[in-house]
């Protein structure tokens, strides 16, 4: 199998730069990425198809490259679409078919890594959301409960209270009732002493 077929078998986008990165040739998994065709990549350079933010990144990657296996995440533009993609770029110096001090350039598309992640972040900050205004509630909830057993106590410390003067009257009552009696009691003893006198006299 030639070089050229098994780079087009590829599930990976994947080309071929020269030192100053311009691109030699790539397959078409590669120009897919892009949303393109390998005629409007061939040719050209890389830096044209990278955010301008990430272009430094990209030489960076690119030198490194030269010498040693490099890996980076840059966005990428896609024809016709304004929004990037996010490519993760891994380079090979390239040392076969005469393309000695070039790059291989292997591309994996992570938008939908990216997607995955935005939408599990979008999900957690809702699950703290949630959690947040569920501890509000609980801790208002908190707030209720000793409010109310505060309450309660103070009720409970205003019937023992009432339930001791209660008592407290009672006792006075019952005293009062006994020294009422007596003094009854007293005033119909002397009532019998004169009418038995006025007896006695008569």
């Amino acid at each position: 199998m030639s070089f050229r077929v098994f780079i087009e078998e590829m599930s990976e986008g994947a080309s071929a730069l020269s030192s100053d990165g311009t691109v030699l040739f790539c397959n078409k998994r590669f120009a897919e990425l892009l949303n393109t065709s390998t005629g409007q990549i061939i040719g050209k350079h890389f830096d044209l198809f990278l955010y301008s933010e990430d272009r430094s990144k990209f030489r960076k990657l690119l030198q490194m490259g030269l010498i040693r296996k490099g890996q980076e995440t840059l966005r990428c533009m896609r024809f016709g679409d304004s929004s990037p993609i996010q490519l993760h770029l891994s380079v090979n110096p390239f040392l076969a078919g005469g393309l000695e001090e070039n790059v291989c350039l292997i591309a994996s598309d992570l938008s939908g890594v990216h997607n995955v992640e935005e939408e599990l972040h979008r999900k957690q900050k809702f699950s703290e959301q949630r959690i947040a205004e569920f501890t509000t509630v609980l801790n208002r909830a908190n707030e209720e409960l000793v409010h109310s057993r505060i309450a309660y106590l103070n009720m409970m410390q205003d019937s023992v209270e009432a339930n001791d003067t209660l008592k407290i009257s009672n006792k006075k009552l019952v005293r009062q009732s006994k020294k009422r009696r007596k003094a009854e009691k007293t005033v119909e003893e002397i009532g019998k002493d004169v009418s038995y006198a006025f007896k006695r006299f008569a």
